[in-house]
């Protein structure tokens, strides 16, 4: 099953993902965009969202009171989900939904945006050399100068480090590598079985970006931001129903990091 398949036979409810045994790592993830996202995302801005999946961070970023938002995602699925949900919100801000590969089709907006967001799906990018200049040159060509493109990615060296000492799994996640390529297959509980995912090699991606003046300004693991960010926004987090994390939870978060670049 390929990456759009996969995507497209999703189908949860609200209350499917509040019953779910991995509800605690979906509400610790939740509250970590959320603070991120108010972090760059601002009034009025003009925003595109890569790999928008079913529309779970418009709140966010109406919260943000932006203008203007893009969501564009090759799930048909999710772009109809992502829409409905926006449509049946009380959202101010104008939304635009469109199927489509962003990480191996060339594509123009004709604007260029304040903010470009990627959730958990920027990965999907490096599944070889050309998706991922494909990828890069769609950043640029719509990132304005000042702009950032934030996203969150697993951690290449995170999850070879736990490779090597044989501990690639628990009772919510499992990782298959068999020690070769560029990719591995995941699962998380009641969410994701076995799915491909790709390394994502930040060195190269640090390159390509820095030839079009997109530099790195800020680079953090999830489980460090979640618990300083805790302690730093008791009531959100509350309100997320954020709270203690077994071990084995925190082992999920930490598996990935989030990034923020800036055109310069």
């Amino acid at each position: 099953m390929n990456i759009k398949e996969h995507y497209n036979k999703l189908v949860k409810n609200k209350q499917d993902r509040h019953k779910s045994a991995v509800a605690n790592i979906r509400y610790a993830n939740n509250f970590i965009k959320a603070i991120f996202i108010r972090m760059y995302a601002k009034q009025k801005m003009l925003v595109l969202d890569l790999g928008c999946g079913k529309g779970g961070d418009l709140k966010k970023f109406d919260n943000a009171k932006i203008s203007e938002y893009y969501g564009l995602d090759i799930a048909e699925v999710s772009v109809y989900d992502a829409r409905k949900r926006h449509n049946d919100s009380e959202n101010t801000f104008r939304a635009y939904f469109d199927n489509l590969d962003v990480y191996n089709t060339p594509f123009d907006l004709k604007k260029e945006f304040d903010l470009i967001s990627c959730q958990f799906s920027l990965h999907y990018a490096f599944s070889s050399q050309k998706s991922l200049e494909i990828t890069v040159r769609n950043i640029n060509k719509h990132l304005r100068i000042g702009g950032y493109f934030i996203f969150t990615v697993p951690n290449k060296d995170e999850i070879l480090y736990r490779y090597n000492k044989g501990i690639l799994k628990n009772e919510f996640y499992k990782i298959r590598y068999d020690g070769t390529g560029n990719f591995y297959y995941f699962t998380l509980k009641d969410c994701v079985n076995d799915c491909i995912e790709y390394f994502v090699d930040m060195k190269l991606l640090k390159e390509l970006l820095e030839f079009y003046n997109i530099k790195m300004v800020r680079r953090e693991f999830f489980d460090d931001f979640y618990f300083r960010s805790i302690a730093e926004n008791r009531e959100l987090a509350k309100r997320m129903k954020c709270g203690e994390l077994r071990k084995e939870e925190i082992e999920v978060i930490s598996l990935y990091e989030f990034c923020v670049f800036k055109k310069f």
